[in-house]
């Protein structure tokens, strides 16, 4: 097993966001909101940390972004008492319109960077 630098871990972590945040209401559906809710805690494991993500890896828009969609997970996780799999019914759900709305946005604005290497440390300094 191989030791994984501190950079090159936070480059997997922004890829996996990248592709957590392309997420649509079917998708959802298909995954169930419980397992949805859950794969946030898997990439983003110990909660925000603003000592984690940072540069060069992390924008300061990106920051502020991965911040605000936490504020968005917490009160989509906290409502759902419910495992959906419905996409017709989640597109009724105040919640889960928000957390499909903050997810396009960060697609959006994680995609102007877009992903990087999983194997070599980017240098944007």
């Amino acid at each position: 097993m191989s030791i994984v630098s501190a950079r090159l871990l936070k480059q997997r972590i922004r890829n996996r966001l990248i592709e957590y945040f392309d997420v649509s209401f079917d998708e959802i559906a298909r995954w169930g909101t419980f397992e949805i809710i859950n794969m946030w805690e898997d990439i983003v494991a110990n909660g925000w940390d603003e000592n984690f993500f940072n540069a060069p890896v992390f924008s300061k828009p990106e920051v502020e972004c991965i911040q605000k969609f936490c504020v968005t997970w917490v009160k989509t996780a906290d409502s759902t008492k419910v495992d959906l799999f419905d996409a017709s019914k989640l597109r009724t759900t105040r919640h889960w319109v928000d957390f499909v709305e903050e997810s396009r946005k960060a697609f959006s604005l994680f995609s102007e960077r877009g992903k990087f290497s999983e194997d070599i440390e980017i240098d944007n300094s």
